[in-house]
């Protein structure tokens, strides 16, 4: 009988450590769920983002382009912010003072009268001068326009400034 007792108190004594071993077991694996979800979820964030930025730089751009066919379409050069040579009156559209900085893009209210709106996003043209075209018609010259582009489509703090400089050539 001494051998059946044996047997029963191992037996017994297993079912414990079955118990621990299983606990710690699913404690492991729902750590390991929950690290799973979180990794996922920051990856969703990542992607997001990174879809958000690449909308705004496509307004952005999209806007630089308009801004230079706009540039381009200007027959008279600017003499003063906002007019032109004609006398007209344009907005988004400044000179370059001739010294020191260029337009201060971080002071414009973008979303107001200081741009003009393109799809989803918004330009301004500044004009830097002129000079006369290298080797031909000393009648012709090239107007140089500075372009910069805003867009802050896809989401808060996602906010794209795009530059770019165009020669116009003008002439009879």
């Amino acid at each position: 009988m001494q051998a059946t007792f044996h047997i029963q108190a191992n037996s017994d004594r297993q079912r414990g450590t079955a118990l621990i071993m299983s606990l710690v077991i699913l404690t492991l694996l729902t750590i390991l769920g929950v690290s799973a979800l979180n990794i996922s979820s920051m990856r969703s964030l990542i992607t997001r983002n990174d879809q958000q930025k690449q909308q705004s730089f496509g307004s952005a751009e999209s806007a630089l382009k308009l801004g230079q066919m706009y540039a381009e379409s200007l027959v008279n050069p600017p003499i003063s912010n906002g007019v032109l040579s004609d006398g007209s009156s344009k907005t988004g559209v400044y000179v370059y003072s001739g010294s020191g900085l260029y337009k201060d893009v971080s002071t414009l209210a973008w979303s107001g009268s200081d741009s003009i709106a393109a799809a989803n996003g918004r330009y301004i043209v500044e004009f830097l001068g002129e000079r006369p075209a290298s080797g031909g018609d000393p009648s012709v010259k090239v107007l140089y326009y500075r372009i910069v582009a805003q867009s802050s489509t896809g989401g808060v703090g996602t906010n794209t400034l795009l530059e770019g400089t165009l020669g116009v050539a003008k002439g009879p």
